[in-house]
């Protein structure tokens, strides 16, 4: 029913007749069309970082790309693990590995293990994560490194990680088979291998040093020796050629001038008899010639010899050697009579006594100051020194409490230096 007053409700095909439509509202303008134009502004890493943890993961195209975000997403860079779940692994390298095995050779078997698990877990080609999951136990690499040193502790500790041996076309091999918790498994090997590693590294570079600290200490040995030795021939070539100076410049001097030196008669020429020589021709030939003799004798001999023949007795001069012999016969030291004037004192008191013979009774105390001036003269000899007071009482005539009196009688003035010999009465007697 049409209403009035209101439009057509038919349709009309004239553009009069449509309705017109409000135009849109315009959007309203946004911030950035609204702020002024700026230069972009760099952020700081912090804030790098957390805005990428705020944008969502991309998701994987590829199954490499898969594999490598679930890894990820299990372990992450902070792995820490139960202690009680890393005691196996740690296990079979304390007690089976390292002990057996050299410090150098334990370096390289865990850098190689270190490299098998760090393969697995991350790919240096995605696409070819299969390949190293996959062991050949033939390869020579594998068997000096892995399955030779320990009697195969490394194997061991990869089949703990999660590999299993398998046998394919007759070759054997380890495969790492992906299932529940294995991931885990090989992290853990990892964690643990890491650190042995680090230890072993450094065990090596203290051996590596003591070794060359060894090495520089014997070489500075071998110098050290060395040094001495050439120092040691250096001083001995020294001493040599000044030994060899010494001897040329001696040999260069003139030889010094053969001096004669006057030589007494020698002991072993034959001796004439004393009785064929006269007594100072016997004296200054031998001191010892004509001593022989028994002592002196005081009989009718000797009282035949008168003072004029006393007075012709001939006495050695001066600087004559006289020999002496105690009346026993022991043989005594040589004198020199170095006073003419002593000489002829001798002489003198010599007659005397030849002249005043034993068997005269009126000669006894002649007899005794003789005996007694004997033994003064014999002690003398062996003793020439003889204090000023001694010989000023000897030449007064003083008693000396010696001879044959018991030093009542006074002894004759005595001669200093002078030795008398007991064989003047007969050699004057000889040569009267």
């Amino acid at each position: 029913m049409p209403v009035f007053g209101g439009p057509d409700p038919t349709p009309s095909t004239s553009s009069s007749s449509l309705p017109i439509a409000p135009p849109a509202p315009s959007p309203p303008p946004s911030s950035s069309s609204l702020a002024p134009s700026s230069p972009t502004r760099t952020l700081s890493p912090a804030a790098a970082a957390a805005l990428a943890r705020a944008q969502p993961a991309p998701r994987p195209t590829s199954r490499a790309e898969a594999h490598s975000a679930r890894l990820d997403q299990e372990g992450g860079e902070e792995f820490r693990p139960d202690r009680k779940d890393l005691l196996a692994y740690h296990r079979v390298l304390d007690s089976q590995f390292l002990p057996n095995v050299s410090k150098t050779q334990a370096v390289e078997t865990l850098s190689t293990l270190h490299t098998i698990l760090s393969n697995l877990l991350s790919p240096p080609a995605p696409s070819q994560a299969h390949k190293y999951r996959h062991i050949r136990l033939s390869n020579p690499l594998i068997q000096r490194i892995i399955l030779t040193p320990a009697s195969g502790s490394a194997k061991d500790f990869l089949v703990l990680c999660g590999w299993k041996r398998e046998v394919k076309e007759f070759e054997e091999a380890l495969v790492w088979r992906g299932g529940e918790g294995q991931v885990y498994r090989v992290r853990c090997g990892r964690l643990v291998v890491e650190g042995k590693l680090r230890a072993a590294k450094e065990a090596e570079e203290r051996e590596r040093r003591y070794k060359e600290s060894e090495k520089e200490a014997e070489a500075a040995r071998k110098e050290k020796a060395l040094l001495a030795y050439e120092e040691d021939r250096l001083s001995r070539a020294e001493r040599d050629e000044r030994e060899r100076l010494v001897r040329e410049a001696r040999a260069a001097l003139p030889s010094p001038p053969v001096i004669p030196r006057p030589t007494g008669p020698s002991p072993y020429l034959p001796r004439a008899p004393p009785s064929s020589l006269p007594f100072h021709a016997a004296a200054a030939a031998d001191p010892e010639a004509g001593t022989d003799d028994p002592p002196p004798s005081y009989g009718e001999s000797a009282r035949t010899h008168s003072h004029s023949s006393a007075a012709s007795l001939p006495f050695p001069g001066a600087g004559v050697a006289i020999a002496h012999r105690s009346r026993g016969g022991r043989r005594l030291r040589s004198r020199y009579c170095t006073d003419a004037a002593g000489i002829d004192e001798v002489a003198r008191r010599e007659r005397l006594c030849v002249r005043n013979g034993a068997g005269d009774p009126s000669c006894r105390q002649a007899r005794r100051r003789d005996c007694c001036a004997s033994q003064r003269r014999y002690r003398l000899g062996l003793s020439s020194r003889r204090s000023a007071q001694d010989l000023r009482r000897e030449d007064a005539g003083v008693g000396c409490g010696s001879g044959l009196d018991g030093g009542r009688h006074r002894h004759p003035p005595s001669l200093r230096g002078v030795r008398l010999p007991y064989e003047v009465e007969e050699a004057g007697a000889a040569f009267s």
